[in-house]
């Protein structure tokens, strides 16, 4: 299962942390649109190289141009052809800053899952025990 699949089945709270990491910072609309590719790419690397980052900036653009342009609907294609816009604007001229930006981010995402099964785990074993928890109660009623 893919991270952004796994973001998506989190609590809505952890959903709306993990949408806050991309506020100012990388579009949503691509992190969702791109998720595969987005997560089968080097960031830690491209965050480290110039030549690297600039080479998975270039592939973005050409992968959302892709996208924009099998995109049936008009309302959709024009809004992918302004965001791929506000990313050129953005970073064309710091690239290495993007690939910093997307993978701080996924990192975190990371973060924010493990945190949300975390508390799942908690919930589900809390909710085993509380049948236990009554049973018990019901027989130290009855012995004494």
């Amino acid at each position: 299962m893919s991270q952004w699949e796994e973001v998506q089945k989190l609590a809505l709270r952890l959903q709306e942390q993990v949408a806050s990491l991309y506020t100012d910072t990388f579009p949503l609309e691509v992190r969702e649109l791109m998720a595969a590719w987005i997560e089968t790419q080097d960031w830690a690397a491209g965050s480290d190289c110039e030549r690297t980052a600039a080479a998975l900036y270039s592939c973005l653009l050409v992968e959302l141009e892709g996208h924009c342009a099998r995109q049936q609907s008009l309302v959709h294609r024009h809004a992918l052809k302004k965001v791929t816009q506000q990313l050129q604007e953005k970073y064309k001229a710091r690239p290495l800053h993007m690939a910093a930006v997307i993978s701080s981010s996924l990192r975190e995402e990371r973060r924010i899952i493990e945190r949300g099964q975390e508390t799942q785990d908690r919930s589900a074993e809390s909710d085993r025990r509380r049948p236990m928890d009554t049973q018990l109660a019901v027989v130290g009623c009855v012995v004494q």
